[in-house]
């Protein structure tokens, strides 16, 4: 039901879809069709079709012919988006009313919309008849004739193009017509240009005419006019291009080629593959080298063919370039193109003569293709090219920085860059600055006029900057930048110099093996620091900084604080090293010093939501707004210094210390309070402040310290100014200042450092060995020092260039991106292509292992992890990451917290120790960023709960534009219904919403609506109503602070992950080192490879230093196993494309090995070197096999340190239990293997060869593998198995173990002489001559040159004399063999009889020796029992003085009557059971007790009735005889009856009589030697404790 013609009710509102809408009732044909009418426009108009449509259906049941219901109801259905049923009501007004204009309209839109140009023109052409005033129609026609126009024109016929182009704008192209049309298109352009001035079609014609007729300049501005107007229109780009590029021509023609190469640049900028530009660009530049450049950058990649490319087009330019026609010979090589390359470097060499690289590739070609001749002269030619070694003259000093410039290291290396001595030291400077300013300029020039080398080489890459260090002949190198912007690490990294040094420019250590020393001194790290390093510490004698001030300087400004009324603290310093805990130190002391305020300057707070930030977390310190002063950058240096007047106590931060900002405020007047700590970064400020005198005062301990020092500061103002006033002189006149000494020193330590390296490797010292050192050197106290600081040997890695040399000779670098290639992440892909770690040590190379082997078990998850490094230094340095940044921040720590929990599982579950140890830089805490990052961002985007201001701002401006939108729509669809606009919908101009009107009907609108602009022909006009005006700009305001209030959250998250930047660096360096180890397990599982195993030191009877059964070459095996991929390189994850790009670069290999055919496998090598063999001497044919079996057991060992598994290929092994390889642990691989395997080798000649042998057997250990190739070949046979014998003697005695292939018969017959040597044979297949890849061990195999000779076609009647003389040596050999023999038989017997007699001779001198040991055994008893006999009586007398001392005391109490009988006689028998064995009577001693006390015993003179004592009875065992029993005795007792040996009983009358005698002896003076003796002295008081015992007895027996 319908009430009162209104909207219809709840129960009859037609919700159903358009579609099955069902025919209106009969009854609402009564209804009033007008008022349907109004009601469907005005639903129309707010969107509501369905509605409309039915309300329009309704009013045609009343009138069914109505021209304006039925033009009402296509609208609908065109707007339901029924384009057949809006077309068939469309005809059905035209059938009703065939002049009605607004039908036309649309049916001429339906028909242009669907291309069909045609009828729209005829419908329009209707529509102008209709109605020749509108503009509507006429604007239509216009646009259609134009697209006929332009129709025809592609379709090549002008003419009518032109005809269309007159009806439209009465000839908009007619250019294409011809050249007398030219200026009346011009002028149609210009016209209609006039009417719309943003036509770009025509602004680009008129640019297609002035190209024609030769006026680029003015082409060039309608293209850029076309371009501004349709920015993304690739006609007008590319004719752009063309122009500029004519443009730019034109400009070199005219002599200016700057000017031509920037048009040619814009022009690539606007068409990067523009043919033209690209090769007027380089015609230009005139100049081969960026093509020869990007050639090599190609052939690294191994992108031959694009490499190609570049070479030829260097060449194109500059056919005799010498550099380009090498490179691309050793493509040509590599492609199996010899003759080419050949030519290649026949040209090479005639373009430079003195291009020995060039010298030396054109011997290998020579060598291979049989031109021996040809090959020595070249090998000879390089020889005498390379150049030496450093080791003459002064010393090569090179120093490498992209900071020369206003930057902080400038300071701090000015000094030994302008002031070295020209006579101990030549100075190179590599400067790779990126962007150069006045200072590098001055620098330059003073360093040149100071005699320095100085070269520009930012464009250089790593390869090529190496290569040019290494000519320079640089014997120290040092670089200045650490892991800082454009560092030069990479070149590092490839070793160009012998010694290699970091300095000034990062706090911590490179983590690079290649770079052996770190310049600091004892405050940065002290002895006991615990930072690791794996440089060795320098330790400089005084601070390792100079410091030159800044030219421009101004002079220091009064104390601020004497006219401010308070003092002002403050800090230049990075914000990144402002902690939390640093700004909550500051804002205590700013509560503790009342009116103080604090300056920070840094160049974030050059951004209002920055500083808002800022003010924020003072805020939340509780520090009002007014104190904090936040300045950003100063536009000059000389401004920068003058805000130090704004200061007066500077604040370091803590725990990373400023360096250049602390120099700058001692500078400027302003003392600093610095804190000491526990790493360099933290001690910096305490060693500045020291070297200048101020540690006592402004260097404190803590924080406690800290905020003490700078109250106390600021309550003596007076002392603060006049510190002020003298502190500039202070600093320049302090050792910090000292240019000329600290050089001095610093020259002198590189000498020494070089002076060390050259007694270490065993070089030609040439003068340097008198060059003395100035200046005290510390050393750390690490492995490679003295504790007196003496050098050492340090590790071989650090300082032998000839390992890095054998690690390219053995091609490892191609082992390491097979690794890379499995890596996920860049970080880690970057360090395996940078060189794997290997091992320092056979414990660290077994973790290695165990890692790889827990990587493969745990299936380490490393999806979804970016390269964090960008954002990390991007919020360090200050920058505020977006929405999308931090998204992906968050999504990489969600990452590698699920990494992590894989990797640490806890508990009894824990499988994988190692990799839990490699995990632990990855915090768990980092789930509360992640979290408060969750909290703030999803999708991209910052959420409503990141700040409860933030969802208010947007809540409101929702609500606005939702009130806005309904508004100008509902215009909008007003305006459109009444045939005033074509859009029923509003529109987004500049920022605002707004209503599409005809330009004639725009007055329609309320008064006061603005116009924001027009349409291209000015017809249609964008007019923003009166009443959105207020909400339009209500909505500009509240998006500013919605936009403001986003930044103020992403700059706090950006500023929590800034605070974090240490734990994130170190999860990112956990997450590359976990996925080197999951990328060696994959690599592993590719190659099928198995655990190796370590075994112990070489020993005669142990295992065999190496034993690896069915190896293979890795490089051999690649192509027969699945595609490597790319490695993962930090474009794939681009930090400025937001982490957007997903990563496509992995396509990881099937689990399966992948062979495509058993016949292209490489044939794998038992390499079992027999226990106790330090020299294998590998003979056989020289096909290639000896050379493998070098280069197979080099990789193996190198493989096994870095924990790579081996790849084992076994035939006849159990495939699912294959041979454990087994080897020993090298601390160095060094080979000498020149093949042609490598065109880059090193000099191959007689004296290179000469040269690396004496190199290998500088660095050879007890612990090195040392492989040898043609040992002793390329001189006289002779002399050369002479050499070759007594370097492989050397060598058996120094290094671990030697494995050198030769055809010397010499060296084969070594085994036979010297145990330590063993022979293998590599075994060759005489019908394929090819190697068979065995070796027979112990035997020596024969060169088989003749059979290969035969086999090759050669002269049959030669190979016969050939093998006749062969055989006639042959007897003669065996003739002298069987002399030999014959001798050796002789000696033999002879050395029988000779050992059987020195074995008898052996016998008796063992017998001999043991009857020694015996009578020596016997002397030193009776040694012991002289002394002890010696030492008894005065004993004896001691304790016989106690004992008589107790009995007459016990005595003296029983007379009195204190003791009972009983007691005294268990007292008394007490005593006498005290007394030693050997005191009592009858007990023998040495010599027996009778002989001591002068009574003997009584054995056989014993009768019944004598007196006796029985000794072992003690007090009771006195008695008399009962009866003599044979031996025995029976003695009446206290005790009763005891049988005893008569030999224990003596007589008591004897024993009183001898002590009587004794005494009067003793009383006389009679004893004469005896007596005075302590034997004597015993006897006597023996004698009187008896006498004194018996009285006691006596009394006892008498009471």
């Amino acid at each position: 039901m319908v009430a009162d013609g209104g909207l219809p009710t709840a129960a009859g509102r037609p919700d159903v879809p358009e579609a099955v809408v069902a025919p209106p009732p009969i009854s609402l044909q009564l209804l009033d069709h007008q008022r349907q009418e109004k009601l469907a426009e005005l639903l129309l108009c707010s969107g509501k079709t369905a509605d409309a449509l039915a309300c329009a259906d309704k009013a045609l049941l009343a009138a069914p012919a109505s021209a304006a219901l039925l033009h009402l109801r296509g609208r609908c259905l065109l707007s339901a988006g029924n384009i057949p049923g809006a077309f068939a009501s469309f005809m059905s007004v035209l059938a009703a009313d065939p002049a009605h204009l607004p039908a036309l309209l649309e049916l001429a839109s339906l028909y242009k919309a669907r291309g069909l140009l045609q009828e729209a023109r005829d419908v329009l052409e209707r529509a102008v008849k209709a109605a020749p005033a509108d503009e509507r129609a006429g604007e239509g026609l216009a646009t259609v004739l134009t697209d006929l126009g332009t129709a025809a024109k592609v379709s090549g016929r002008l003419d009518e193009a032109v005809q269309l182009y007159h009806a439209a704008l009465r000839g908009v192209v007619a250019s294409e017509a011809g050249r007398d049309r030219w200026r009346e298109a011009l002028q149609y352009y210009s016209r209609a240009i006039e009417v719309a001035p943003c036509y770009a079609q025509a602004h680009c014609n008129m640019g297609v005419i002035y190209k024609e007729e030769g006026r680029l300049e003015d082409a060039v501005a309608a293209y850029e006019r076309a371009l501004k107007a349709a920015p993304f229109y690739d006609l007008v780009r590319s004719n752009l291009a063309i122009a500029l590029t004519d443009l730019g021509t034109l400009r070199k023609a005219q002599g200016d080629t700057a000017g031509g190469i920037a048009l040619y640049d814009r022009a690539l900028a606007l068409s990067p593959r523009h043919a033209d530009a690209l090769y007027n660009l380089g015609v230009a530049l005139a100049e081969p080298g960026p093509w020869n450049n990007a050639g090599v950058i190609y052939r690294e990649r191994n992108e031959l063919e694009r490499a190609s490319e570049c070479y030829l087009a260097a060449l194109n330019i500059r056919p005799n370039f010498p550099q380009s026609l090498n490179n691309l010979s050793v493509i040509y090589t590599s492609q199996g193109r010899a003759g080419e390359a050949t030519a290649l470097l026949q040209a090479a060499t005639q373009a430079c003569p003195s291009y020995a690289e060039a010298w030396n590739n054109l011997g290998v070609l020579q060598r291979d293709i049989g031109a021996v001749a040809d090959a020595i002269a070249s090998y000879e030619r390089a020889a005498s090219l390379a150049p030496e070694q450093p080791n003459a003259g002064p010393l090569r000093v090179g120093y490498v920085s992209p900071d020369l410039f206003t930057h902080s290291v400038s300071y701090f290396c000015e000094a030994p860059l302008t002031g070295h001595d020209r006579e101990a030291v030549a100075a190179y400077v590599y400067d790779s600055t990126p962007r150069r300013d006045a200072k590098s300029e001055r620098l330059r020039r003073e360093a040149e006029a100071a005699g320095v080398m100085w070269r520009c080489v930012e464009g250089l890459g790593d390869d090529a900057l190496a290569q040019l260090v290494r000519d320079d002949g640089i014997g120290v190198l040092v670089e200045l930048t650490g892991h800082t912007a454009h560092n030069r690490l990479g070149m590092m990294a490839r070793r160009p110099a012998p010694v290699q040094a970091t300095w000034i420019g990062y706090p911590n250590s490179t983590g690079l093996a290649a770079i052996d020393y770190r310049l600091t001194d004892a405050i940065c790290d002290p002895e006991d620091t615990k930072q690791t390093f794996v440089e060795e510490l320098v330790r400089l004698p005084r601070c390792f900084l100079c410091y030159t001030p800044a030219l421009d300087a101004p002079p220091v400004a009064p104390l601020p604080a004497l006219n401010n009324g308070f003092i002002t603290f403050g800090s230049f310093n990075a914000l990144a090293k402002v902690s939390d805990d640093v700004l909550g130190l500051w804002a205590r002391l700013l509560a503790a010093v009342p009116g103080s305020r604090l300056v920070l300057k840094n160049k974030p707070f050059a951004c209002p939501q920055a500083r808002a930030l800022w003010m924020a977390r003072m805020a939340a310190l509780g520090v009002e707004a007014w104190r904090v002063d936040l300045l950003p950058l100063a536009p000059g240096n000389c401004e920068h210094l003058a805000q130090y007047a704004l200061m007066d106590v500077s604040l370091d931060p803590f725990p990373y210390a400023g360096t250049t900002t602390t120099v700058e405020s001692l500078f400027m007047g302003v003392p600093c309070i610095s804190m000491v700590g526990g790493c360099h970064a933290h001690n910096v400020g305490a060693s500045l402040l020291h070297t200048v005198g101020l540690a006592d005062d402004w260097v404190v301990a803590d924080t406690e310290a800290y905020l003490a020092r700078a109250v106390a500061a600021a309550a003596d103002l007076p002392r603060l100014a006049a510190l002020r006033a003298g502190l500039r002189e202070r600093l320049l006149s302090s050792p910090l200042c000292d240019a000329p000494s600290f050089v001095r020193s610093l020259e002198g330590v590189y000498r020494q450092l070089f002076a060390r390296w050259l007694q270490e490797t065993g070089s030609s010292s040439g003068g340097l060995n008198q060059v003395g050192v100035a200046g005290a050197v510390q050393l750390s106290s690490s492995p490679g020092a003295a504790e007196d600081g003496t050098a050492v040997s340090v590790s071989e890695e650090q300082q032998l260039p000839v390992e890095d040399e054998s690690l390219e000779i053995l091609e490892w670098p191609l082992v390491c991106r097979q690794v890379a290639c499995f890596c996920r992440t860049p970080m880690a892909a970057e360090r395996a292509l940078a060189g794997l770690q290997l091992g320092s040590s056979q414990g660290e190379s077994e973790a290695l292992l165990q890692q790889t082997e827990e990587a493969q078990l745990a299936d380490l998850p490393l999806a979804g992890i970016l390269d964090l490094r960008p954002a990390i230094n991007a919020a360090a340095s200050g920058m505020v990451l977006n929405a999308k940044q931090l998204e992906g921040v968050a999504a990489t720590l969600e990452a590698a917290l699920r990494l992590r929990d894989v990797a640490c599982q806890r508990g009894p579950e824990a499988r994988f120790p190692l990799l839990a140890r490699l995990a632990d830089g990855i915090c768990a805490d980092e789930a509360s960023t992640v979290a408060a990052l969750r909290a703030c961002i999803r999708g991209g985007n910052v959420t409503d709960e990141a700040d409860p201001a933030l969802a208010a701002t947007r809540a409101a401006r929702s609500s606005n534009l939702a009130a806005l939108r309904s508004m100008v729509g509902a215009m909008a669809r007003d305006m459109a219904a009444r045939g005033a606009a074509d859009s029923r919908e509003p529109l987004l101009v500049r920022g605002r919403f707004c209503v599409a009107v005809r330009s004639n009907r725009r007055s329609e609108l309320p008064k006061g609506s603005v116009k924001l602009g027009a349409s291209s022909s000015g017809a249609t006009a964008y007019i923003e109503p009166a009443p959105a005006v207020d909400l339009n700009n209500r909505e500009i305001e509240l998006a500013a602070r919605e936009e403001e209030a986003e930044a103020a959250v992403m700059a706090r998250l950006s500023a929590m992950l800034a605070g974090r930047a240490p734990q994130l660096a170190s999860l990112v360096a956990s997450v590359a080192e976990l996925d080197i180890a999951a990328a060696r397990g994959r690599h592993a599982q590719w190659m099928g490879s198995v655990k190796p195993q370590f075994v112990s030191r070489f020993e005669v009877e142990g295992p065999p230093p190496l034993c690896v059964q069915g190896a293979v070459h890795p490089l051999l095996l690649e192509p027969t196993l699945d595609p490597l991929p790319q490695p993962p390189s930090a474009e794939d994850q681009p930090f400025a494309a937001n982490f957007q790009a997903v990563p496509s670069f992995w396509g990881a290999p099937g689990g399966s090995r992948g062979r495509s055919s058993e016949a292209r496998r490489p044939r794998p090598l038992d390499l079992r070197v027999p226990a106790g063999i330090s020299v294998v001497a590998i003979t056989g044919p020289n096909t290639g096999g000896k050379t493998v079996t070098l280069k197979v057991a080099g990789l193996m060992a190198l493989m096994a340190k870095a924990g790579l598994f081996l790849p084992i290929d076994a035939p006849g092994q159990d495939a699912a239990a294959p041979p454990v390889p087994r080897l020993h642990w090298f601390d160095a691989v060094l080979a000498d293997i020149g093949d042609a395997q490598s065109l880059q080798q090193s000099l191959s000649t007689f004296s290179g060869h000469v040269r690396r042998l004496r190199r290998v057997l500088g660095a050879a250990g007890p612990l090195s593998l040392v492989l040898l190739d043609e040992v002793g070949s390329g001189t006289d046979p002779g002399e050369g198995a002479a050499l070759a014998r007594a370097v492989l003697d050397a060598l058996a005695g120094r290094a671990g173990l030697t494995l050198a292939t030769t055809h010397h018969a010499e060296l084969k017959g070594a085994a036979v002489q010297d145990t330590r040597y063993a022979n293998a044979s590599m075994g060759f297949d005489t019908a394929s001559l090819a190697p068979t890849y065995t070796l027979a061990w112990g035997e020596a195999g024969a060169s088989n040159a003749l059979d290969i000779a035969a086999a090759l076609g050669f002269d049959a009647a030669v190979v016969g004399d050939a093998r006749r003389l062969a055989a006639s040596e042959e007897a003669a050999r065996a003739e002298a063999a069987a002399d030999m023999e014959r001798v050796a038989a002789s000696v033999e017997r002879q050395l029988a009889e000779l050992r059987d007699r020195l074995q008898r001779r052996r016998e008796a001198r063992a017998a001999r020796e043991s009857r020694l040991a015996e009578l020596r055994s016997r002397e030193r008893d009776l040694a012991a029992v002289r002394a002890n006999v010696q030492r008894g009586p005065a004993l004896v007398e001691q304790v016989v003085a106690r004992r008589v001392l107790e009995v007459q005391l016990s005595l003296a109490g029983f007379r009195r009557g204190e003791l009972e009988p009983a007691v005294l006689a268990q007292r008394l028998e007490d005593l006498e059971a005290q007394l030693p064995p050997r005191l009592r009577p009858g007990q023998q001693g040495p010599g027996g007790a009778g002989a001591d006390i002068g009574l003997v015993p009584v054995a056989s003179q014993l009768k019944a009735g004598d007196s006796v004592m029985v000794p072992k009875k003690g007090q009771l065992g006195y008695g008399t005889v009962h009866k003599v029993v044979g031996d025995m005795v029976v003695v009446a007792t206290l005790m009763g009856r005891v049988k005893v040996a008569a030999d224990e009983v003596v007589l008591t009358d004897d024993a009183a009589a001898a002590a009587r005698e004794a005494a009067e002896r003793r009383q006389q003076g009679q004893l004469a030697g005896e007596g005075n003796s302590a034997q004597g002295r015993r006897d006597s008081a023996y004698a009187d404790l008896m006498l004194r015992v018996d009285e006691a007895l006596s009394a006892l027996q008498t009471n």
